[in-house]
């Protein structure tokens, strides 16, 4: 019998933690919900604001830059000195950088 009491206070005990949880999370999607709907505003906002004023964002590239340049052709050795480094780290560098 007292066996009986024990386990059903521990199921008590865990059905209250289980509702707390299913409360918390309940709120935690509602903040979350809320939060989703407000960026959704501001996102809309923000690109009203781009797409109304000349010369901000997308709205306005020059014609030079709408498309990549074709005279430049780059060869191996352009693309091997962009890939190369007199750079080599030691420890005492690694340290410096990390604090």
């Amino acid at each position: 019998m007292h066996e009986l009491k024990r386990e059903n206070d521990k199921k008590d005990l865990d059905a209250k933690d289980l509702n707390y949880q299913l409360t918390n999370t309940r709120q935690k999607l509602e903040e979350a919900s809320n939060n989703l709907e407000s960026n959704a505003q501001m996102i809309t906002w923000l690109n009203k604001q781009l797409n109304e004023k000349p010369g901000v964002g997308g709205s306005f590239i020059p014609k030079q830059f709408s498309k990549p340049p074709t005279s430049f052709k780059p060869t191996f050795a352009s693309i091997e000195q962009l890939t190369t480094t007199s750079f080599k780290p030691t420890f005492t560098s690694i340290e410096q950088m990390t604090g």
